[in-house]
């Protein structure tokens, strides 16, 4: 189980990389307030994309007890992730 979920997170961690770039490259098409707005965003995903990086090591070297403990709150950061890069996609989309 540990495993299954430390695969889905790695792949989303995968996905949300290629979405962060995909916004950085737009945000060199912008200028002003707009690609302060980008800038700001992108700085957000990736200080929550790291902090996600941080919890799902800590999964790989948890032992099967551990796991049970660290579970709660790395499905937490997924979700809220997960929510947030919604959130900026469809708002500088």
């Amino acid at each position: 189980m540990k495993e299954i979920h430390r695969q889905e997170i790695e792949a989303k961690l995968r996905q949300w990389t290629d979405e962060i770039e995909a916004l950085k490259l737009k945000s060199k098409t912008v200028g002003g307030l707009e690609k302060a707005t980008y800038d700001m965003n992108i700085q957000d995903l990736n200080e929550k994309r790291e902090m996600l990086l941080e919890k799902l090591e800590e999964l790989k070297l948890a032992s099967d007890e551990k796991w049970d403990t660290l579970k709660p709150g790395l499905v937490k950061a997924v979700k809220s992730l997960q929510e947030e890069f919604s959130k900026v996609i469809s708002k500088l989309r």
